[in-house]
């Protein structure tokens, strides 16, 4: 990983412009809003029922003890996906990271999904893998 991003960042696709940033406790809300609207098959690939409040707020703690990134795509100030990397410190493996991402049906085939994928492996907590699985 040579190259490294900042964020927020604004990037044109085939589904209009979307912008790029770090999730963080003011994000909040419009993730959960976001969680809640996606079909309950999607929810069932990810390790965590992100709909739910509670789960969301510990997502957000791990976020700021600095043990996961996520990043969101928003398009027009609403969360259109989000994709998170995840790091183990403690593993057997910690240079193994887990890229999750969210990314609804309707973004299929617009761009979106593929540079949300792409996003959090340029960031800087993704420098020091060596291999990084997709959820």
């Amino acid at each position: 990983m040579s190259e490294t991003r900042s964020y927020p960042r604004r990037v044109n696709t085939d589904a209009g412009e979307i912008e790029f940033r770090l999730m963080a406790r003011p994000d909040e809300a419009a993730v959960l809003a976001f969680a809640q609207k996606l079909p309950t098959h999607d929810l069932l690939f990810l390790p965590r029922n992100i709909s739910q409040p509670k789960v969301l707020s510990a997502w957000i703690n791990e976020i700021e003890r600095g043990d996961i990134t996520s990043l969101l795509a928003l398009k027009q100030d609403v969360v259109v996906g989000c994709g998170t990397l995840v790091r183990d410190r403690h593993s057997w493996s910690p240079h193994v990271g887990e890229l999750r991402m969210v990314c609804p049906r309707t973004s299929a085939g617009r761009g979106s999904a593929e540079r949300c994928r792409r996003r959090p492996l340029r960031s800087r907590s993704a420098a020091a893998l060596k291999s990084c699985r997709s959820r």
